[in-house]
Order: C-alpha cells, then sequence, then structure tokens
C-alpha cells in the first residue's frame, strides 16, 4: 500500500481512538502494510475498524484541508519525511501532524522545569545557542521556563528547532508562545501526535 494510500487511513484510526494496542501492532507490521487489513487479522474489534473507514471517505479529507489551510500536514512512517529513530520505539504515533520542517541530522532533547530560575533559564539559552550554532537540532516542548528559553536560544543563532506539542495543532500551549511557536515553524517545525481539539494535560 502507497504512504499516499496509508496516510488517510492512519488519521482516521488516531480519530476513531485507536489507542496503544493498535499502535503497537502496527509497528510491527510492514510499514506498506493496509493497517486495517493488519488490525482486522490482529482481532482489533470490528465496530473501531468499521468506523475508521467510514472517517476515511466522510471526516479526514475535510480534516486535511483546514489543517492544510493552517500550514499542517499528517506525515506516516512510511513517508522519508517521518523522524527515523522514531519508528523503532516501543509506542511510535500512528502519525505525526507537521508544520515547517523535519530536517535530518543529529539531534539532543533540552527539557526542563516550568519554574526554572533565571539561572536555569540562561543556562538553557545557553545550551540552546551552543547546539544551534554546532548544527545540532535542538528538540524540546515549547513549555514555559527551559523549554522555551531552549528554543530561544537556537533561534537566536539562526539553527534549527522542533516544538514536540501536548496538544492537538490547533492548540498553542503556552498560549503566550504563539509568536515562538510561528518563529520555529519558519526555520524549524512543529509537531504533534494528538488529534485536533486535543486540549493540554498534565499527564
Amino acid at each position: 500500500m502507497s504512504e499516499s494510500e496509508q496516510a488517510p487511513i492512519r488519521l482516521a484510526l488516531l480519530l476513531a481512538g485507536a489507542g496503544g494496542r493498535c499502535r503497537r501492532i502496527l509497528a510491527s507490521a510492514g510499514v506498506d502494510d493496509d493497517p486495517i487489513e493488519v488490525l482486522r487479522r490482529a482481532r482489533v474489534k470490528p465496530t473501531l475498524l468499521r468506523t475508521a473507514r467510514r472517517m476515511v471517505s466522510d471526516e479526514v479529507e475535510r480534516l486535511m484541508d483546514r489543517l492544510r489551510s493552517d500550514c499542517w500536514r499528517w506525515v506516516v512512517p512510511a513517508q522519508s519525511e517521518f523522524p527515523a529513530l522514531l519508528r523503532h520505539v516501543t509506542d511510535p504515533p500512528l502519525g505525526l501532524f507537521v508544520r515547517g520542517r523535519l530536517a535530518e541530522g543529529p539531534a539532543v532533547a533540552v527539557v526542563g522545569s516550568r519554574r526554572a530560575t533565571p539561572y536555569g533559564r540562561k543556562v538553557a539559552r545557553l545550551l540552546g545557542e551552543e547546539l544551534g550554532s554546532a548544527g545540532v537540532i535542538v528538540v524540546s516542548g515549547m513549555a514555559r521556563g527551559v523549554d522555551g528559553a531552549a528554543h530561544e536560544g537556537v533561534l537566536a543563532v539562526s539553527g534549527t528547532t522542533w516544538a514536540v506539542w501536548v496538544a492537538g495543532p490547533d492548540r498553542v500551549y503556552p498560549s503566550e508562545h504563539r509568536g515562538l511557536a510561528e518563529a520555529i515553524a519558519s526555520t524549524g517545525g512543529l509537531l504533534t501526535e494528538y488529534p485536533p481539539g486535543t486540549a493540554p494535560r498534565r499527564h
């Protein structure tokens, strides 16, 4: 099955509520296999699969049109843009909503306290600057405190940074980082595995 055929099916499964078991089953299958058929053979509830099939024709294209108007796209493991290392985690996402560009290269995650001290924010920004200057992609969560400071450091040296969101692509969180999100998307990437309408939750 081609990646263009897989993408809407995987998105429909996400919208239908496919959870961790479905993700793990699909992760153990070939990236070119039909996701619905793989799940059917694994005896996933037929109601979930029927709902997903209906959503492919009813809702997925409308959703994608809406996301495209905001410069988001849906990327699945069969596509070269999908981060290679993410294909090999225990519970990889069905796909990613992406805005911007996911460049290849060495990457480092910089995360820390939302209630960082001034010194903590200063160090995080310095780490972002140094890593960005060295051509390393800095991955963080765009949260208040350390995360935001690390992103800002990378942007200050025109480096590449990715922000992994804890909400749907239609939610900027925290709201005061809207400008930061735009700056990140212009040179790096915003990404989330959560569908539109998903609010950020503590866990």
